[in-house]
């Protein structure tokens, strides 16, 4: 009996969960924003690098995505 209860209440638990994230079709367009390196730290076996990011004027939480990066 106490197996099908938590299987009721992963049930409704995941439902909720998808429920409550937004739609991809809400999401704005990305805004392309201007990158720079700034400066670069070499350590034995890496590389710590910084880059500049001018960041677009925007209300609100705002997630930035700064892509293409180099893979090495």
């Amino acid at each position: 009996m106490t197996a099908w209860k938590w299987l009721f209440a992963g049930i409704v638990c995941a439902s909720t969960a998808l429920a409550q994230q937004p739609a991809a079709e809400d999401a704005p367009p990305p805004k392309p924003a201007s990158t720079s390196i700034d400066a670069v730290t070499v350590y034995r076996g890496n590389a710590l690098v910084t880059r500049k990011v001018a960041v677009p004027e925007a209300q609100g939480v705002v997630e930035m995505v700064v892509t293409p990066l180099p893979s090495t």
